[in-house]
């Protein structure tokens, strides 16, 4: 066992739940911004330019770190892969079923007038795979990424762990690259996902060491420093302060999000805030049910032309996510409850 004092990669684990917590926030804070950037005006633009070009949606790269780790966890603790599919897939499918349907539903057929072949498309998620509809592609990747996971789980725990991440990683990188150069409509309508497979998969790499609660050596410190120095020479790029022209894409993002995930763990493992600690856990336990609800209903309202940069209505959206959340939340835990109880 680690000294309960040493600063360790499983604290990671430890803090897992608030840094969902603080990631599923950022991302919140970071949708509201953007809405007044797309405005482009008010008394909050200097803040939300500010915002984007230092924060941005750094919370979803968190999001896919911690994914990573969270289903080399899982894996590790139980190898039977029918059952990891049940589980991770009952995590995802059940509450997008329920509330994805709904979404769909009031936008599709309600809102749009389409009939019930679009819902399809949508529902489906190949809206999003074929023309870039985002509004959820997290699921729709993320849905992919469980299913291939069990090669991923297999390669990372072999001897040479390392020398897969670097060709996985390579590998994905070079396929963004390709596809953003001779199909560059299919690239624009995936980016989003195909351009944060390397963070998944470093995060998939480093479920193994924080399992085993290894010590935080000069390696890591230097990936730590490397995000934050790429991360400041893209703000100053973007500041203008910097005429070099060198696009990193979401990758500086990928980067300073282990810097960031490093970071808050540190300062959690150090503070005795415990309401704050409370409050993080609770965001970071309903994050994905966080996630579909407040985009779902700021797009939905979007929609309706009703002026979501305002914070008035987005302080809306924000309470109708978390009573939707929280109710979601508990009533799919009941129905998975009793689904894995027949396969008892």
């Amino acid at each position: 066992m680690k000294p309960e004092n040493k600063f360790n990669l499983g604290l990671v684990s430890k803090f897992r739940n608030e840094l969902f917590g603080i990631s599923i926030i950022s991302i919140m804070i970071f949708h509201f911004f953007l809405r007044i950037r797309e405005h482009g005006s008010g008394t909050l633009y200097p803040l939300a330019f500010a915002y984007d070009n230092i924060i941005s949606s750094v919370g979803v790269e968190c999001f896919l770190f911690l994914s990573g780790v969270g289903l080399y966890f899982s894996m590790s603790k139980n190898g039977n892969i029918l059952n990891f599919y049940r589980k991770r897939m009952s995590r995802v499918l059940i509450p997008y079923a329920l509330w994805g349907a709904v979404f769909w539903i009031a936008l599709d057929l309600l809102a749009k007038g389409e009939n019930i072949g679009e819902f399809l498309y949508d529902f489906s998620f190949l809206s999003f795979w074929l023309e870039g509809d985002s509004v959820l592609w997290y699921i729709a990747f993320i849905v992919i990424v469980y299913l291939a996971f069990p090669l991923v789980f297999k390669m990372f725990s072999e001897k040479y762990a390392t020398v897969f991440l670097v060709l996985s990683i390579g590998f994905s990188i070079g396929l963004s690259l390709v596809l953003r150069q001779f199909f560059p409509f299919v690239y624009d309508n995936i980016e989003i996902a195909v351009n944060r497979l390397p963070i998944f998969l470093f995060g998939a790499y480093s479920g193994r060491r924080i399992y085993k609660s290894d010590s935080f050596k000069i390696g890591d410190l230097i990936l730590v420093l490397l995000g934050i120095a790429v991360h400041i020479f893209g703000i100053l790029q973007r500041y203008g302060v910097i005429g070099i022209k060198i696009s990193f894409s979401r990758w500086e993002f990928a980067l300073f999000s282990i810097s960031l995930i490093y970071i808050c763990v540190w300062l959690l493992s150090k503070v005795n805030l415990k309401r704050l600690k409370s409050f993080l856990r609770g965001a970071g336990a309903l994050s994905l049910e966080l996630y579909m609800t407040h985009v779902t209903i700021d797009n939905l309202l979007r929609f309706c032309k009703i002026p979501t940069y305002s914070p008035y209505y987005y302080a809306i959206i924000i309470i109708l996510s978390i009573i939707f959340s929280i109710f979601l939340h508990f009533s799919l835990k009941n129905i998975i409850i009793k689904t894995h109880s027949t396969h008892v």
